[in-house]
């Protein structure tokens, strides 16, 4: 109770937080507390189904991980990034227009997507790979991460993002599994989302300087 009591304040603080610092597109706002929604809800199903059993789900803490979880966020948008080519160039897949709006997104709105985005990251890794991969990791490591990687990709709702999620979802799940602790894909998320935040700046950048 007290773990999903913490988990519904902190996304309605960061929700609130941002709608009250920076005018969000409404839109974009309405998407983003649409998939908070289906976290919740994930969430509250496995442990309803689970239950509770690690009053720790992050695991020990060591220092390898500061570069270990880093290192497997580039791994990871390596091959999430080859998700997305053959989404855009083999499937024909259009990605979201939300996509676009991160190249137009400067200052303090940057500053506050960036903050969401790293929270989002802690929190995703909780549910999907906390909750979620450990309440199915008795169907054995292999089916386990692959389940958690399609909740996982189907959670964010884009046939563009599906594959190259799913594959995220995949090396963060088998991190976890290998190394037994949550902090090194909650690292590796992190990671993981900053370089998308900073090439999506750069492109932006690049593309105003034209």
């Amino acid at each position: 109770m007290v773990g999903r009591t913490i988990l519904v304040v902190a996304i309605v603080a960061v929700l609130w937080l941002g709608r009250l610092l920076v005018r969000v597109p409404e839109h974009l706002m309405d998407a983003i507390i649409a998939g908070h929604v289906l976290v919740l809800v994930t969430c509250l199903v496995f442990v309803a189904r689970a239950g509770w059993s690690a009053p720790e789900p992050f695991g020990a803490w060591e220092r390898r991980w500061l570069w270990i979880g880093p290192g497997v966020g580039v791994v990871a948008f390596v091959v999430s990034g080859v998700g997305y080519v053959v989404s855009q160039r083999l499937l024909h897949l259009d990605p979201p227009p939300e996509m676009g709006l991160l190249r137009d997104v400067t200052g303090a709105r940057l500053a506050l997507l960036m903050g969401s985005v790293m929270i989002a990251a802690v929190l995703e890794e909780w549910v999907f790979r906390g909750i979620v991969l450990g309440a199915i990791r008795g169907w054995g490591a292999p089916a386990a991460v692959l389940a958690s990687a399609v909740v996982f990709a189907a959670y964010h709702l884009s046939a563009f993002q599906f594959l190259p999620t799913f594959l995220l979802g995949v090396v963060l799940a088998s991190t976890v599994v290998w190394l037994g602790a949550l902090w090194p894909a909650v690292l590796a998320h992190v990671a993981f989302n900053a370089l998308g935040l900073l090439l999506s700046t750069l492109a932006g950048a690049t593309g105003a300087g034209r």
